[in-house]
């Protein structure tokens, strides 16, 4: 099941139809404004910024008849992230297209994420002779090995990102 800040997706709707419409239609109202903003890392606004954001984030998945709604939704995600990176990390980072450093460390990334991905490459054959390769040789190393002998980002084209649209948020947070 779905978990949204800390509760299933059918206790989510459930508690929202549990409101009073007005109430409803106020809280989606206000949330206008904070809805697809750069996340609040600081001050009064963080809670206020989460809830919003994940109110849409469910109000996404909860849409049963818009096909691909997983999509859309980490589309949502991914959009977050990068505005949010944006405002909060770019100052922070001196890194710009040619810099790999950060394509040879560990990268943990969802499913929907790798899907994205996945058909982000899908027909492009280099690449994903790369992906197959990069899998097979972290799948034979043992886990300690991992952290010291580094498997290059597979997806990595010229010390530049072949799939920097598609690319996990992990890596958008740092460029």
């Amino acid at each position: 099941m779905h978990r949204i800040a800390g509760i299933g997706l059918n206790r989510y709707a459930a508690a929202m139809e549990r409101l009073d419409v007005s109430i409803r239609r106020q809280i989606l109202k206000d949330d206008e404004s904070i809805v697809g903003q750069p996340l609040e890392l600081f001050g009064a606004g963080i809670g206020r910024s989460v809830q919003a954001n994940t109110r849409h984030l469910a109000l996404i998945l909860l849409d049963s008849e818009a096909k691909e709604r997983a999509s859309r939704a980490a589309a949502y995600i991914e959009n977050l992230a990068d505005i949010s990176s944006e405002k909060y990390v770019t100052a922070l980072v001196a890194c710009a297209k040619g810099c790999s450093h950060c394509c040879t460390t560990y990268v943990s990334t969802t499913l929907p994420e790798i899907f994205r991905l996945a058909q982000a490459i899908r027909g492009n054959a280099p690449t994903t002779a790369r992906v197959q390769s990069a899998a097979a040789r972290s799948r034979a190393m043992p886990q300690l090995q991992r952290e010291v002998d580094r498997v290059v980002c597979p997806i990595l084209e010229n010390h530049a990102c072949s799939a920097y649209l598609n690319r996990p948020v992990v890596c958008r947070a740092a460029q």
